[in-house]
């Protein structure tokens, strides 16, 4: 919701002293695993052939968004493209497989409604759509363009303490 994040943006923008581009993406459920992440890939792609160097792009996302940002980086580094030389997750939910302990540890804290992933209605679910039967959902869960944390190891993410996916 670009209207509703608006300032978010503005003062990302007023803090690295750099321009703001936010590219509008389909969203689940109405559009499932990966299209958002290809609008995003190809957003990026965009700025970088119109001569924006890579390194000078700072990817974004809160939530979801967040997400996504750190999916398209993952997809910009498996093909071999520039990548940019930040990333602001806020709030990234970087296992859909639920399977961290901070799920059940911060259960009575968090506002976040646990739904067990076998659940078509689980938030992994939506994002990725229906499943065919037989397929194993926590194996396909655990793709790094699905959940960032079984990508690259070297990123830093915070939250605050009573999350559930701070794990």
């Amino acid at each position: 919701d670009t209207a509703r994040l608006k300032w978010h943006y503005v003062r990302v923008s007023q803090e690295l002293g750099q321009r703001v581009f936010v590219p509008r993406y389909h969203v689940a459920p109405a559009h499932v695993f990966p299209r958002a992440i290809h609008d995003v890939y190809t957003a990026f792609m965009y700025l970088v052939n119109q001569g924006f160097q890579a390194q000078d792009i700072t990817v974004l996302g809160i939530s979801a968004g967040a997400n996504i940002a750190l999916a398209v980086v993952e997809l910009l580094r498996i093909q071999k493209e520039p990548e940019p030389s930040r990333i602001v997750a806020v709030a990234p939910c970087v296992d859909l497989t639920l399977s961290m302990d901070s799920w059940t540890r911060n259960h009575d804290k968090c506002v976040l409604g646990y739904i067990p992933v076998d659940n078509p209605h689980s938030m992994p679910r939506v994002y990725y759509g229906d499943v065919e039967s037989g397929v194993d959902v926590l194996a396909m869960l655990r793709h790094p363009l699905l959940s960032p944390l079984f990508g690259r190891p070297t990123t830093l993410l915070h939250w605050p303490n009573v999350s559930r996916t701070q794990s």
